[in-house]
């Protein structure tokens, strides 16, 4: 989505002048060159009030400020464990960035980064792991290369009940 920036001349330059037409195209192409212009990229934020409990799917990115418990998984878009953010859930994903404390698997198609305020535990598989000094972890990595760069990313397959399976 490409929206205007908010460029308003005084009041004593708009009195009597025509007004412009804008070419409806500008708004769906922006130019790189022209700085009237930015864009705007759709994010979700979870609040510090929220607990979620449950599972997320998302084609956007989401930063976390709440508490999640469940299953997130990410067909687009990144995630982001704000410092103050609390997960208890496996995460599946393109990147995964966390500042706060997480508990549950994380697989991540590009890579996973622990920033110095992260309480990790549980088992990250990914192609790249970044661990700040200061991150705390506990658990077991995966480095699995068949997710590096120019692989297509993780397909995430719809949670579905197993059928149970009889003994003999």
């Amino acid at each position: 989505m490409v929206l205007p920036l908010q460029n308003t001349p005084p009041a004593a330059e708009t009195q009597g002048a025509a007004t412009p037409a804008v070419d409806a195209a500008a708004y769906r192409e922006p130019n790189r060159h022209n700085t009237f212009f930015r864009t705007v990229s759709t994010m979700t934020t979870i609040g510090a009030s929220l607990l979620i409990t449950g599972e997320i799917t998302s084609r956007e990115d989401i930063t976390i400020h709440g508490r999640v418990k469940g299953q997130i998984r990410m067909e687009e878009g990144f995630l982001l464990v704000a410092p103050k953010g609390h997960v208890d859930a496996d995460v599946e994903g393109g990147r995964v960035t966390i500042h706060g404390t997480l508990a549950g698997n994380v697989a991540a198609a590009e890579r996973i980064e622990l920033m110095p305020t992260a309480d990790v535990s549980g088992m990250l598989t990914t192609c790249a792991v970044v661990m700040h000094d200061g991150a705390m972890f506990n658990g077991l990595i995966d480095v699995d290369r068949q997710t590096a760069k120019g692989a297509p990313r993780l397909k995430i397959a719809p949670a579905t009940s197993a059928p149970a399976m009889k003994a003999s």
